[in-house]
């Protein structure tokens, strides 16, 4: 499985012509730049600078000065691309995390040495004290590995200019790190009924008001949006005002559109029309479109009068030296919305303490009910938050405790009903909302592009699929899903998409399982259908 990268992904040439000192010729540098201030401008981080002067004079200019210059390449790069080479959110980041750990780090080492380091400096034998200096510090072993991560991204521009080497990094200095790391945890269904119950009263007193939303009201919209979606925090900030398409083949829904830089992914969620503001499940996404044709209307005129204009959340300083400047929602805004719902509502977790709300953790909170909903499939959940297998299971699925003993194995399932029907000494088959998939990367319906296959409505005619005993339920619940739908969507479009769905089941599955287990299998469907075939909208899944 392919591991997420980080290092920078602009264009290398268009980095190296862009300023007279740094030559494709000789690759050669400024000393020293004349300015040492680096602007940033808008972003999700509040910080708007970066002052590399601190670090000058430290016995390492010439480090200093190379690195500042790339950065400086690097926030040209990102805003002539509009941010789609590199964000500048992440630009910030290398510096104030990055440069500001290893440059200190040079500067020492220089005085160590009694003497200056240069970039010939820069050899793997530094870069093994610097991880080493790295484990020294009160940082944790995650911190520490995000702090090198930062740092070499920087270095590795400039090695692309052929300024060090590029076989100085150890291969894995941090092995299994993600065993290590916890991150947020998911709210639990006593938590997370409080911060629903408290997004729904501030949503309906929203939705009451007139004039411009202030950045606390723009804050509770944006943590509604993600509490439906399972956004991540930047794509979720930087949404455009045409964020919501008309979806091409269901009037009756829309589609919601972001952009994830760090994937390079455009994410598409499909999200029913809604009329109203009810916030009752956040799986549904029923209520998205209110929401953000809510903000698009409330600050229509702060963003036209703003230089953030195709910016979904923009707002105006109400307080403080930036009063009255138009300004776009930040991280850090979205943390002091968290404090004040928080106070409002005395939310609370299930040890008493404050209940700790970001964005992060209403995405697991999302995708472990997604995960639930789908019968516990992995392949489900993982496109609905529009990322691979590796990372969602790595990073973003928990058990919920009240769920722990239903935990199956994630993945492949050994069906021991099927090995007693052929001649086969093993099969295996992958779980889907339907019954199973003797290929979900590879098989027959399978994109082949390294995704797994979610059209679950073609399982019917493809020739990968798998049903056994065990997924009968699951068959089922489709089966009365689609059954119920008829009058819904009408006889000629319920014939055309779904019918050929129960002759099949009818006349081909059913009659390979005993009667009675059918019948039971039916009769439990009937009454309590499974999870993710409980609600119509489940189908846009499938299509």
């Amino acid at each position: 499985m392919r591991k997420k990268q980080f290092k920078p992904t602009f264009n290398e040439t268009v980095v190296q012509p862009i300023y007279d000192h740094v030559t494709s010729n000789n690759n050669t540098l400024e000393k020293r730049p004349a300015q040492t201030l680096i602007e940033f401008g808008e972003s999700t981080i509040s910080l708007r600078y970066f002052d590399f002067a601190l670090f000058y004079e430290k016995g390492c200019d010439d480090i200093v000065s190379a690195c500042q210059q790339v950065i400086e390449s690097m926030v040209i790069a990102s805003r002539k691309t509009h941010g789609q080479t590199l964000s500048m959110t992440s630009i910030i980041s290398y510096c104030n995390r990055g440069m500001a750990t290893f440059l200190p780090f040079c500067a020492a080492w220089s005085h160590a040495l009694k003497r200056d380091l240069t970039l010939e400096d820069i050899k793997r034998n530094l870069i093994q004290k610097f991880i080493i200096h790295l484990g020294s510090t009160e940082l944790s072993v995650t911190s520490q590995k995000n702090t090198y991560t930062l740092t070499k991204s920087v270095l590795m521009a400039l090695s692309r200019q052929n300024l060090i080497s590029p076989d100085i990094f150890p291969a894995n200095p941090y092995p299994k790190i993600n065993h290590q790391k916890k991150g947020e945890r998911a709210l639990s269904k006593s938590e997370r009924a409080q911060v629903f119950k408290a997004l729904g009263s501030e949503l309906q007193y929203i939705a009451s008001g007139e004039g411009s939303m202030s950045f606390y009201e723009l804050g509770i919209c944006a943590f509604a949006i993600a509490a439906r979606t399972g956004l991540n925090p930047t794509p979720l900030l930087e949404l455009p005002i045409d964020c919501l398409q008309q979806h091409p083949l269901k009037p009756s829904h829309r589609l919601l559109v972001s952009f994830k830089r760090r994937g390079k992914n455009t994410h598409i969620q499909s999200i029913r029309k809604s009329e109203t503001l009810e916030f009752i499940v956040p799986v549904k996404a029923t209520q998205v479109s209110v929401i953000i044709d809510l903000v698009l209307t409330r600050n229509k005129e702060i963003r036209k009068q703003s230089k953030y204009s195709q910016f979904l959340f923009v707002g105006k300083s109400r307080g403080g030296s930036s009063r009255g400047e138009s300004r776009r929602l930040t991280n850090r805004l979205l943390s002091l919305a968290a404090d004040e719902l928080m106070n409002k509502y005395k939310l609370e977790d299930d040890d008493g303490n404050p209940i700790n709300l970001n964005v992060m953790r209403l995405r697991k909170t999302f995708a472990n009910h997604i995960w639930e909903l789908s019968g516990q499939d992995p392949f489900v959940s993982a496109t609905v938050l529009g990322h691979g297998m590796r990372a969602h299971n790595d990073h973003y699925l928990e058990a919920p405790l009240e769920a722990e003993k239903h935990w199956n194995f994630m993945g492949q399932v050994l069906v021991e009903s099927l090995l007693q029907a052929g001649n086969a000494t093993e099969v295996v088959k992958e779980n889907t909302p339907v019954a199973g998939c003797s290929d979900n990367l590879n098989g027959d319906r399978a994109p082949k592009n390294g995704s797994h296959c979610t059209s679950f409505l073609n399982c019917f005619i493809c020739k990968n699929f798998v049903v056994t005993g065990d997924d009968l339920y699951r068959v089922y619940s489709l089966y009365w899903l689609l059954v119920r739908e008829r009058e819904r969507i009408g006889v000629h479009n319920w014939s055309r998409y779904y019918a050929h769905i129960i002759r099949i089941v009818d006349r081909q599955i059913a009659p390979q399982f005993d009667e009675t287990e059918v019948l039971q299998a039916r009769v439990d469907a009937k009454n309590t259908p499974h999870p993710f075939w409980r609600d119509p909208q489940m189908l846009q899944f499938g299509l």
